[in-house]
Parts: structure tokens; sequence; C-alpha cells
């Protein structure tokens, strides 16, 4: 700094930003005015927040990926090492017991071996779906919620697919049975209508839900 420069005031603090103190046990304090001046230069600079969201949607996208592979890995698994025939077996016999007729002896089988294949898959993939879903957001300033409510939302959220995907077992099963030539085209037809109603029903009845949404307010204008 040249002498003939206006000098900074001296506030009397000529520390470095992290420091040691001595006060009955030794500790290390550090200075987080660089931080937050940091959290500010990227509020204000439009690139920093692309950066951020470009980092953001890419860790989406691998953990997305990763959960697919892994639940590709569980399904061979379960088919190989013969744990799949297991619960089938199982189902069956508990099925069995209540005295439906047959059509529907094998939708109630249907359903409830996908529902035990969803459970697993759901409970596996956990800890990767918690990082997706809570992590991330977290990390990135997305949300706010906590780690109890993020599990608690992960828990809906499979119970809620597991309705739409047993019911997807039941109609093929169904489908199956009751029209084995064209099962196919009721199958599509179903899940056709099937689409188009859950579109229209997730923005007033499935997203409230799993989160707690309030209306946007518009300001009066002036």
């Amino acid at each position: 700094v040249h002498p003939g420069d206006p000098q900074p005031q001296d506030d009397g603090d000529r520390r470095p930003a992290i420091w040691g103190d001595h006060g009955g046990a030794w500790r290390v304090q550090a200075d987080l005015g660089a931080a937050r001046a940091g959290r500010d230069v990227a509020s204000r600079d439009p690139s920093v927040n692309e950066q951020k969201a470009t980092r953001y949607h890419r860790l989406k996208r691998r953990t997305g990926l990763l959960a697919t592979a892994g639940s590709g890995v569980v399904l061979v698994v379960l088919l190989v090492s013969g744990a799949s025939a297991g619960v089938r077996d199982v189902v069956t016999h508990l099925v069995a017991v209540l005295g439906l007729p047959p059509a529907w002896r094998h939708a109630g089988v249907a359903a409830a071996y996908t529902a035990c294949v969803w459970v697993v898959l759901g409970g596996l993939l956990l800890p990767l779906r918690f990082f997706q879903g809570f992590v991330l957001d977290r990390r990135y300033a997305l949300s706010s919620i906590g780690a109890v409510r993020g599990v608690y939302t992960y828990v809906k959220s499979v119970a809620l697919g597991g309705v739409v995907v047993v019911g997807a077992g039941v109609v093929v099963s169904l489908s199956l049975v009751l029209w084995p030539v064209g099962w196919w085209v009721v199958s599509g037809a179903a899940f056709t209508v099937a689409t188009l109603v859950l579109t229209n029903l997730a923005p007033i009845w499935t997203i409230p839900l799993l989160y707690s949404v309030q209306p946007l307010v518009r300001g009066r204008l002036t």
C-alpha cells in the first residue's frame, strides 16, 4: 500500500483468519467473514449458481442411474438365488388358505408377491434414496426438512409407489387369466388410463401427501 493512499481504519484486530487461543483448553477459531463473503458473491454472480445447478443435476442423474442399476442387481440376485421362488411359494400358500376363486387367488398371489419384492427394494435402496432426496437437497439449500422427516417422506413415497406397482401386478395377472390372447391389449389400455388419472391427481393429491405445500401469494400491483 502506498503511504499516500488512504489507510484502512485500524480496528485493533490483525490476527489471521484462523488462530489458536488458550483459554484453559486449546481451541481453534476461524473467521467466517470470508465464507460469508463467498456466499454473497455466489448470490450475485449467476455463473456461480449455474455451476452449482450443474453439479446438483449431475449428482441427481448419477444417483438415479445407480439406483436403477441397484434395483436390477437386487432383482437378478432374488431370481438366481431362489429367494424369488421361495417368496412365491410362501405367498401362494397363504393366499390359498383364504379360499378365493381361481382368478382372484391368482391376483392375490401376484399382489402379495409384488408387495414383498417392492418392500425389499425400498429397504435396500433406502441409503441411496436418502442421499438423493435428502442429503443433496440440503447440501444445495433446496430443502430444510430434518432427517427424520426425510425418512418419513421416503417411506410414504415407497408406500404410494407400492400401491401403483401392486395394482399393475394385479392388472397383468388378471389379464393373463381372463384374456390369455389379448392380455397385453387390456393391460396397455389399463396402464394408459391409470397414467392419465395419476398425472391429473398428482398435483392435487399425491404431492400434498408427501410434502407440505402452500399456494404462492401474488403481491398486489400498485
